[in-house]
């Protein structure tokens, strides 16, 4: 689910559940969304954004959705810390689970703009634009055996090293 290098460098011991939502109202009823607080092994601090999607659809502008959302992070993360003179890493994963098909839209916000064809102009053009993007964890993608708890499920490494700071919130965004 995230990347080795993250894994290796992020003190487990630190991960956190953090209260709250930044979805959309409008979208609660097909997504839910967590916030996790790390540290990394040199000390600084991580967010590690979680997104449920529950629809049925793949939603084709997710990319910008997500960059809405990691805003949002970004600005309750500045109110509560004024006195900080950066910003934290905040890694931002979207877990798809629809019912039929794997996840087809792009996962980068450059992808969704309308550049020239020619590569040369294009990579001009692409300079200019917004880049970001998410992690994506597709489980339709996934044999079921996998999901199951014990059999390498891609949830332990966000639920496993939680451990007591989780015990007894639920992930509903609350």
């Amino acid at each position: 689910m995230l990347p080795a290098h993250v894994v290796s460098e992020v003190d487990g011991s630190s991960l956190r559940r953090e209260p709250g939502s930044v979805v959309d109202p409008e979208l609660r009823e097909t997504e839910s969304d967590l916030l996790f607080t790390a540290r990394m092994r040199t000390g600084q601090p991580l967010l590690l954004y979680v997104l449920l999607e529950h629809q049925s659809s793949v939603d084709s502008w997710m990319a910008l959705r997500m960059l809405r959302y990691v805003v949002r992070q970004v600005e309750r993360w500045r109110q509560e810390h004024p006195e900080s003179a950066s910003l934290p890493v905040i890694i931002p994963l979207v877990m798809y689970h629809g019912p039929d098909r794997a996840w087809t839209a792009p996962r980068r916000v450059e992808e969704l703009f309308e550049l020239p064809e020619e590569e040369e102009k294009r990579e001009r053009w692409r300079a200019l634009v917004p880049r970001f993007g998410y992690l994506l964890d597709d489980l339709t993608t996934e044999r079921e055996e996998a999901l199951l708890p014990g059999a390498g499920s891609k949830q332990v490494p966000v639920v496993e090293p939680c451990g007591e700071g989780c015990r007894g919130q639920r992930g509903t965004g609350e």
